[in-house]
């Protein structure tokens, strides 16, 4: 009888075990279906451009009307600005008055007629897409930090940078007082989603890391 039931044993568990992974992959086999239809979707903005570095230009926009598809009322209207290398432009507004989208289309996530982003002499739809994206350094108000330390997660614009340079551009973001009263500095894991981290502190981080990635924009 004691037999009986280990052997029994033996035989249930490799059942349930493969009922378990015959679940896993058609739960698999769904969630790549749905991958692939995102992948496979063509880009609302169409990469002609032929230039792949971006110099130290100056920017300039010009904006008549600019409307999202299927809107009647304008998101933007009537703007205009330049900035020349190391100058400084702060842009405010009430919520929903467009600043979000106007860095949309300095960095082409959108395209459309009356709106005019160039880059020293040329437009930017001249640039290749990818190029200039890595340009442009855009830090979100919600800060996005991965389950690793403060140093890999600063690391992540500037992968080759040096410790010295990773606390110039803390001290610059004003986290230096917050590093500091951290135990094991930056080999400090800071959770999923920088969940150790205080909302205020995560923004800073955040900052700190663009600054790293010394980007043109």
């Amino acid at each position: 009888l004691t037999s009986f039931t280990l052997y029994l044993g033996q035989l249930v568990w490799p059942m349930f075990a493969f009922g378990w992974m015959a679940n896993l992959v058609q739960r698999g086999k769904a969630a790549w279906g749905r991958i692939q239809a995102f992948l496979n979707t063509p880009s609302a903005v169409e990469d002609r451009g032929r230039i792949d570095t971006v110099e130290d230009h100056r920017l300039t926009v010009a904006i008549s009307t600019f409307c999202y598809p299927g809107r009647s009322q304008p998101a933007l209207r009537e703007l205009r600005f330049s900035v020349a290398p190391g100058q400084t432009l702060g842009i405010v507004g009430p919520t929903g008055s467009g600043k979000s989208t106007l860095l949309a289309l300095i960095a082409r996530f959108h395209e459309a007629e009356g709106v005019a982003v160039r880059l020293g002499e040329h437009p930017v739809a001249e640039y290749r897409l990818d190029a200039l994206r890595a340009a442009v350094c855009w830090v979100m108000q919600e800060s996005v930090l991965f389950s690793a330390t403060l140093g890999e997660n600063l690391a992540l614009a500037s992968p080759g940078a040096s410790e010295e340079a990773i606390r110039e551009v803390v001290r610059v973001a004003g986290f230096e007082r917050d590093l500091e009263a951290l135990p094991e500095g930056l080999r400090t894991e800071v959770g999923e989603r920088g969940v150790t981290l205080s909302g205020g502190q995560r923004q800073r981080l955040c900052l700190a890391r663009a600054l790293l990635g010394e980007s043109r924009i």
